[in-house]
């Protein structure tokens, strides 16, 4: 039992021994000798240089958006171990491109930091699609959601500028549908003026374009305004000669005007004046023994009627005696 438990103890002994000189040795390599090591740096950014040599030829870069490539660096230990893919530089030259299209460009690696050797990188070229730059000058829309209160309507909305210039690449320049404002008609008693933005609708989705693809613009926003006025309906009174009044007023002639009321709108102060509307004279026909009379109706200026009634029909009926009563 002693032997065995001699030769155990030893055992654990030339195990420190061997763990410690590993350790020394392992220290002495990688400190003291600080041999040369290989290593993988992802996501090094690639910067397009020559971008305004490309837009004055008027093209654009479709994509890629932010590209990105590997670099494999080789260096001692003490140097390499602690770099991050800022310390690398990577471009694509696009100076020379002619034509839409997707070109393939060799990716360059600038010169490393002091202490470090590039190996190769992936990819070596990147595939770049580029395509022409357009303008279009489109007319804006108005449009219009929810209603005005009762009693309200909306007349002339109008806004400046009424056009707008789209400028991008022709991809999506010519995917652009129509430029609209919108105006919510919800709660407008007054007058309205303001501002508001520019969107655009896609022909492809029929949807609104989101704001990464909207093309560059020389304005974002118009001026609207809009005139509110109010609507009101009131009673149609004919313009009668005096024998006629006292003749309906005594009773001999009944009266009846279609339509009786009218419904007009106008600017709330000039609605506010107005308690019914008189037709202008008029000449009577005998038509089944009852005089019958049409004029158009006269509103005043600043005044509109709010359906297609241009004409009043005026009946005047004699009432005969009852020949029992007599």
């Amino acid at each position: 039992m002693r032997s065995v438990k001699k030769i155990f103890e030893k055992n654990i002994t030339l195990k420190i021994i061997s763990l410690v000189l590993a350790i020394g040795a392992w220290i002495y390599i990688m400190i003291v000798l600080n041999p040369p090591l290989e290593t993988t740096v992802r996501g090094v950014p690639i910067a397009f240089v020559g971008q305004e040599n490309l837009a004055e030829r008027g093209y654009s870069i479709i994509s890629p958006i932010d590209p990105t490539v590997t670099i494999i660096v080789s260096g001692v230990r003490s140097v390499i171990s602690g770099i991050n893919p800022q310390a690398l530089r990577a471009t694509v030259d696009l100076s020379e491109l002619y034509g839409i299209g997707t070109h393939h460009i060799p990716v360059t690696i600038g010169a490393p930091p002091s202490g470090i050797t590039i190996v190769r990188n992936n990819p070596l070229t990147l595939a770049v699609e580029i395509d022409q730059v357009i303008e279009d000058r489109r007319e804006i829309r108005i449009v219009t959601t929810g209603n005005a209160p009762d009693g309200f309507m909306v007349g002339d909305i109008s806004i400046t500028p009424e056009t707008v210039l789209i400028r991008g690449i022709s991809a999506i320049v010519n995917d652009i549908d129509e430029a609209i404002v919108t105006l919510a008609l919800n709660g407008l008693t007054e007058d309205f003026s303001g501002t508001r933005e520019i969107t655009f609708t896609s022909r492809s989705s029929g949807r609104e374009v989101p704001a990464a693809r909207r093309p560059v613009t020389d304005i974002t926003q118009v001026e609207i305004s809009a005139t509110v006025m109010e609507l009101k309906t009131v009673p149609i009174v004919p313009h009668l000669s005096e024998y006629f009044m006292n003749r309906i007023e005594d009773g001999t002639y009944t009266l009846s005007v279609t339509p009786a009321e009218i419904t007009i709108y106008a600017s709330p102060n000039v609605v506010a004046d107005i308690d019914e509307i008189i037709t202008g004279q008029m000449s009577f026909a005998t038509e089944n023994g009852r005089l019958v009379g049409t004029t158009t109706i006269q509103v005043p200026s600043g005044v509109n009627l709010r359906y297609d009634v241009t004409e009043v029909t005026i009946i005047l009926e004699e009432v005969l005696e009852d020949d029992d009563n007599g």
